[in-house]
């Protein structure tokens, strides 16, 4: 069992799927074109094994000027708080839908570096990426920085040559685990961010909390 289906995004027109199967190896993304005889067009690899990479994926619409977007988080840390990669793990991989010049077609092509953030846990849990392609958001929510597990999210801008870090939110107190999901709107200006809070009597069940940001201020 490779998790294949584990995390799953689809364009906004139907036509190309992206699945991820972090068990598969490294962590495994295979991305398709519904649309083809022979549908799978890309496929990426996470860096060591037990990255748990593809255990979340975003993706962004093509529009005029914009190419389409897909972001992968490796977040190496399982839900039983057990750290399974040897090398930490922890990073989101970013990858535009671009035209390969030399064989005059488009193609899924790693856009930036890679994005990693020292001394954070559970980075990549979640990924999202606004519609339009322009920010990202990703949890992390066993970051200690706001108290044990409180969870942070951390903002960014994907620009035309680079991507950069905008800010972040922390958790707001000890075993929050914000940022568990994240979800960006349509054009990056509302960003909701959700902790899994334990019911009241009852540490096994979990019911959501959540919070909307206003990015655009």
């Amino acid at each position: 069992d490779f998790g294949y289906g584990h995390s799953l995004a689809i364009s906004s027109n139907g036509t190309i799927l992206v699945v991820g199967a972090p068990f598969e190896g490294r962590g495994r993304v295979h991305i398709y074109d519904l649309t083809k005889d022979y549908p799978e067009i890309s496929r990426f690899d996470g860096n060591s094994k037990d990255d748990f990479f593809g255990g979340s994926v975003s993706m962004s619409s093509e529009g005029e000027g914009e190419p389409m977007t897909v972001a992968v988080g490796a977040h190496a840390v399982g839900e039983d708080g057990v750290t399974y990669s040897d090398n930490g793990g922890e990073y989101v991989k970013v990858y535009k839908f671009l035209k390969n010049e030399s064989e005059g077609r488009k193609e899924f092509t790693h856009f930036g570096k890679t994005i990693t953030v020292s001394r954070v846990g559970s980075f990549g849990f979640s990924v999202s990426l606004s519609n339009n392609g322009n920010w990202l958001a990703v949890g992390a929510p066993r970051d200690d920085s706001a108290g044990s597990n409180a969870g942070k999210t951390f903002v960014y801008q994907i620009g035309n040559r680079r991507i950069s870090l905008v800010g972040d939110i922390p958790g707001k107190k000890k075993n929050d685990w914000s940022g568990f999901w994240v979800a960006f709107n349509h054009d990056g200006t509302k960003l909701a961010v959700a902790s899994p809070k334990p019911t009241e009597g009852n540490e096994t069940v979990r019911i959501p909390s959540y919070h909307i940001i206003d990015v655009s201020t």
